[in-house]
């Protein structure tokens, strides 16, 4: 199926200029997310926290618009193209968005690191008699 990134916007972006907690843990989370009442959309829906330098913490929920040509099937919605593809189409602009926002609001520059959102789909590795648990794609909500 074809598809294309149509748009990205920021839903909620909190900058603090405060030490983060010591309990504070970097994380970025992100899942696709489809919309019965348009079938030829969907969002890739990216949570990030993230420690700044220097003291000061960024919580980001931004969010990636794609519009496939055809309706969005179930086989889509399971497919890499989902889970992998568009995650990594729009990670860049994430990343560019982080580093320039927390330049120009007075921390050091962050860049986030190169991701491989295709490596979150492979199921680990189990042992001999031991069934692999299936693979941990992040949800926007957690």
């Amino acid at each position: 199926m074809v598809f294309r990134l149509t748009q990205t916007r920021v839903r909620e972006l909190e900058i603090r200029h405060d030490p983060a907690p010591d309990t504070f843990v970097e994380k970025l989370r992100y899942a696709p997310v489809f919309l019965d009442e348009r079938p030829t959309l969907f969002v890739v829906a990216f949570n990030l926290e993230q420690c700044l330098k220097p003291e000061g913490v960024m919580l980001l929920k931004y969010m990636a618009f794609f519009e496939t040509e055809e309706a969005i099937t179930e086989d889509f919605k399971i497919s890499h193209f989902a889970k992998a593809n568009a995650p990594a189409i729009a990670y860049p602009y994430l990343r560019a968005f982080v580093s320039q926002v927390t330049s120009l609001a007075g921390f050091d520059c962050v860049t986030l690191p190169v991701k491989n959102f295709a490596s979150d789909l492979k199921p680990t590795r189990a042992l001999p008699g031991v069934e692999a648990p299936p693979p941990q794609i992040s949800s926007p909500s957690e």
